[in-house]
């Protein structure tokens, strides 16, 4: 027992220590407490500043309450939580005491240290212990344990994080509002803080996922409008800036235009404008604008809306008997008259409105596309029933699709409308000349062709006499043929012309159209024709053959000049290069003459054709002037200007190639003199019936003067003895 109490402490020194360790536990809780109190208003104040000034989403601000409580969890743990339950020895207390107080002379370390052993196991004197214990013991009744302590740190950082807290109670009593604003924002409210300016940007939809989005054509530019509320108690701001952020990195600030002045009381915003030109790349910008701030509003980037293709549904009008077509447009569109359209086309995206404008309309034409439930866009195909083509229409035809663009310029389709064009006539008179018989019958031949077909086909004739033409119906009357080979005659003896008269011809042609006015009518060539005695007509026909007969005489000629020149022609073997050149332009000579002649010939014998044509049209043919025209004449010049030409012209040009080449020409210099011969027999032979026809032309001029001496002398006759009676009756 006596061992036990030595070694206990006294009780001053015990009570000194006691009263250390709690005052450190105080003073651990006492920092601690104030520098969570500084954490807390530091980040009461930081966030107040970052949300006021950024309004961060709702994804930022949970991060940052979520920062905040780690930072506060971890400085209480080891401010305070790792620091206040440490188990504090006396040896560790007694060397605190000691250092800030000298006066112990380390009696109180010594106290603590030899008081926790047996003094036997140390060795020392348990006298000179008691003495260092009443040392200790009453050194302890003379120290304040609050000196050990440095209190100076302590007190500012108490101060400190009073002011600190004062200042958020002063902001919570004296800004009740914002406070309670900035705890339902701490809450993650969504709603913004009060500005004295506030900004408003025109145009920018939230979508699904609560961003604000515009979308832009590509290549097009974009107008951001914004305006600043003027209803405030502060003024709008004077400048606006956009501050914006593409998506490769790039960034970049512009200060907006300030459209006019707004006056307070009677503008309710001040309007500000900037253009972003030509965007081809999204990005997001920001608009700041006094102390507000719209941010993250993106713009994208879509596709301008265009028609990829259109088709026209074409119904044709009944009369034309076609069916229907789809024409796939390409430029102007030329459509018939009196056609049915419904137009189909194409865009390359879904589309919620296309408008058809016509000039000469004043309302537009407006289908509407709506989005369906579950939110499908509108389609990509339109049609229009464009009704029947009328005239010349000029449609537009705007497009507004799913993303709200619109087409920069409206789509054009231009109608041109094909009128049916009447019947096509070319026909011409057959054997007729321009002066006619009143018995005469006048043959037409040709063709009348019309797109759709020809309905009705008749000749329209009138004499000078009359004003009013008289149709006379083709027969068989036409089946509706697109293209009809016409060749018909009109017989005028019924109509009793008279000579001295006029007769006006022509063929009309009727289409199957039943569209306005009813069927287009094509008219042919006019004829006027003279109608003539047939001893008129006959003698003109006489005097065309004297000049036939006088043109063949020219023919003839020139065809014994060439014979002539052909009988120059000496082949010669060893003639020099210059003497072969002569001679193939001899025969090349020769042979244009024949070629010429030919032709010239073949002429006259459709000249001699004609006016035996125009003989029997007029009913003025004789057996034996045919035969002699046909047969003596005709004929025989056909064959000259035919066969015996061609086959002259041939041995000239064998004749020709054996000069050229050096070899024997001999035999076809004597074949083609020969032929030459015969051709000139023929010609001469053909010449004299000529003669003999216009002898007998003559003689048939004699008899006519004959009977018209006789008719005169039976008029004279006649009018003698009016003249007698007259007189005797005067008597």
């Amino acid at each position: 027992m006596s061992q036990l109490a030595t070694n206990r402490l006294p009780g001053e020194v015990d009570s000194l220590l006691l009263r250390v360790r709690r005052g450190i536990r105080t003073y651990v809780w006492v920092e601690g407490l104030a520098k969570l109190a500084v954490l807390f208003a530091l980040l009461f104040w930081l966030g107040l500043l970052v949300d006021w000034l950024f309004e961060p989403v709702r994804e930022i601000r949970i991060a940052l309450l979520v920062v905040a409580i780690v930072a506060f969890v971890w400085l209480a743990f080891h401010s305070i939580l790792a620091r206040a339950f440490v188990q504090l020895e006396n040896r560790n207390l007694a060397v605190l005491i000691e250092r800030r107080f000298r006066q112990f002379s380390d009696s109180l370390v010594t106290s603590v240290e030899l008081g926790e052993r047996p003094a036997e196991q140390h060795g020392y004197s348990v006298a000179m212990l008691d003495d260092t214990r009443r040392l200790a013991a009453a050194e302890a009744l003379r120290v304040p344990p609050i000196e050990v302590f440095r209190r100076g740190p302590l007190l500012r950082l108490v101060a400190i994080a009073g002011l600190l807290l004062a200042s958020v109670v002063l902001f919570g009593l004296l800004a009740h509002d914002a406070f309670g604003f900035y705890l339902e924002r701490i809450q993650l409210s969504e709603e913004l803080w009060p500005r004295k300016t506030r900004l408003t940007v025109v145009g920018f939809e939230a979508d699904a996922a609560g961003v604000r989005v515009a979308k832009v054509a590509e290549g097009r530019s974009l107008e951001v409008v914004v305006r600043a509320d003027n209803t405030l108690v502060d003024p709008p701001p004077d400048r606006v800036e956009l501050r914006y952020f593409q998506d490769n990195g790039q960034r970049g600030r512009a200060e907006m235009k300030r459209i006019g002045e707004a006056v307070p009381g009677r503008d309710d915003d001040q309007e500000f404008r900037y253009v972003f030109k030509d965007v081809y790349q999204p990005f997001v910008f920001d608009v700041v604008g006094g102390d507000a701030r719209v941010r993250d509003l993106r713009v994208e980037v879509v596709k301008n809306p265009e028609i990829l293709q259109m088709t026209l549904h074409c119904r044709y009008p009944d009369y034309m008997a076609r069916s229907s077509r789809d024409l796939a447009v390409s430029g102007a569109m030329q459509i018939p008259l009196g056609a049915t359209l419904r137009l189909s086309a194409e865009s390359n995206k879904p589309l919620l409105q296309v408008k058809m404008l016509d000039p000469e309309s004043s309302e537009p034409t407006v289908l509407d596309f709506a989005t369906g439930k579950d939110g499908a866009t509108g389609p990509t195909k339109f049609e229009f029933d464009l009704g029947q083509v009328e005239r010349d229409r000029l449609l537009l035809f705007a497009l507004r699709d799913a993303d709200g663009i619109e087409t920069l310029e409206p789509y054009r389709l231009a109608l041109t409308s094909l009128a049916d064009e009447p019947p096509t006539v070319e026909l011409s008179l057959l054997g007729i000349g321009t002066s006619i018989t009143p018995q005469a019958n006048i043959p037409m031949r040709g063709k009348v062709t019309d797109d759709y077909g020809v309905d009705r086909l008749w000749f329209a004739h009138r004499s000078s006499e009359v004003d009013n033409p008289i149709e006379t119906p083709f027969e068989p009357a036409p089946q509706g043929e697109v293209e009809l080979a016409v060749q018909q005659s009109l017989d005028i003896e019924p109509m009793g012309l008279k000579p001295g008269e006029k007769l006006v011809l022509y063929v009309a042609a009727a289409d199957r159209c039943d569209l306005g006015q009813g069927p287009n009518i094509g008219v042919g060539r006019r004829f006027l024709l003279d109608v003539v005695t047939p001893a008129e007509l006959r003698a003109s026909l006489e005097r065309r053959e004297l000049l036939l007969r006088r043109r063949f005489e020219t023919i003839y000629n020139e065809m014994l000049q060439t014979r002539e020149l052909l009988a120059q022609v000496k082949l010669n073997d060893e003639a020099d290069p210059a003497a072969v050149e002569q001679l193939q332009l001899r025969i090349g000579r020769v042979q244009q003459n024949v070629q010429r002649g030919g032709h010239e010939t073949l002429a006259v014998a459709e000249s001699f054709d004609e006016i035996r044509a125009e003989m029997v049209n007029n009913r003025m043919d004789t057996p034996e002037l045919n035969t002699r025209l046909k047969d003596g004449i005709a004929d025989p010049l056909r064959e000259i200007g035919g066969p015996q030409m061609n086959r002259l012209d041939t041995e000239m040009g064998a004749l020709l190639e054996a000069v050229t080449a050096a070899t024997e020409g001999d035999e076809a210099l004597q074949q083609a003199s020969a032929t030459c011969d015969a051709t000139l027999v023929a010609m001469k032979d053909v010449l004299d019936r000529m003669l003999e026809l216009e002898s007998f032309n003559e003689v048939l001029e004699l008899l006519r003067g004959i009977i018209d001496d006789q008719q005169e002398l039976i008029d004279r006759t006649k009018e003698e003895r009016k003249r007698s009676l007259r007189g005797l009756l005067e008597d």
